[in-house]
């Protein structure tokens, strides 16, 4: 289920890539694509009251951009980005016909996997030009429109070894934007930025954060605690090219 939702995904950014390509043939000098992906340091605020033991999992994030100059020192940024990020903590489930007795014992392991599609809009500013060597240090700044398009969860019984659910996580966000599947997303990038010898294209590497405006909540099963929440924040370190 994972693997085809990453592949799912990972096709919607290649075909938005792909028209985003055609939009390059034209050469306009005022646009460029790009490309890029890397590891992603997930960081998960929680409810302590229901949770214990909270460990990230492993992340990965890849965008497709359109890249429209405004001047010489600033470019208007959108496109679309694939994130995937999981966690594993501890926590209270209740099966059905038993007692909600909050007994501060956290008996079962909750394993989640996530899929997000971000859509961003952001400003690049050039901070520290080398003209001769054509590089450049620069900041990113922007907000994005963030869509849980799918998540898997699987608890599990400390004390029993077994499985007591296995399915959606839930999608839902404590504020609505479109739907209560999306939230709003900020997001802050420093990079480096060099074109290759004698070409306007380039390559760039850059160190993100990437914080969420609404709390998720878990949500779709009776079993899960009342207040089961993620405050989701992202670390990212991605290197691309632009052409």
């Amino acid at each position: 289920m994972i693997k085809e939702n990453c592949k799912y995904w990972l096709l919607s950014i290649f075909v938005v890539g792909s028209f985003l390509m055609k939009a390059q043939q034209k050469k306009d000098p005022f646009y460029q694509t790009s490309i890029q992906l890397g590891p992603v340091l997930s960081i998960y605020g929680h409810n302590n009251k229901h949770t214990s033991g909270m460990k990230a999992g492993m992340a990965f994030t890849a965008s497709v951009k359109g890249n429209f100059r405004i001047n010489q020192t600033a470019t208007f940024n959108t496109g679309i980005t694939y994130l995937t990020h999981s966690n594993t903590f501890n926590s209270y489930y209740f099966p059905d016909s038993t007692l909600r007795l909050y007994n501060e014992e956290f008996n079962y392991t909750y394993e989640s996997r996530f899929h997000d599609i971000i859509i961003p809009l952001s400003l690049k500013i050039k901070l520290g030009v080398n003209k001769q060597k054509a590089s450049c240090f620069y900041s990113e700044v922007g907000w994005g429109y963030r869509k849980r398009v799918s998540s898997f969860l699987n608890v599990n019984s400390q004390l029993y070894g077994f499985s007591a659910y296995e399915g959606s996580a839930g999608n839902e966000f404590t504020a609505r934007y479109v739907s209560k599947k999306s939230s709003g997303t900020l997001l802050l990038s420093l990079g480096f930025d060099k074109n290759f010898r004698e070409k306007r294209a380039g390559y760039f590497v850059a160190l993100n954060y990437t914080k969420s405006t609404n709390r998720f909540h878990y949500k779709g099963d009776s079993g899960f605690p009342n207040d089961l929440y993620l405050q989701e924040n992202f670390v990212s370190l991605t290197a691309g090219f632009r052409f």
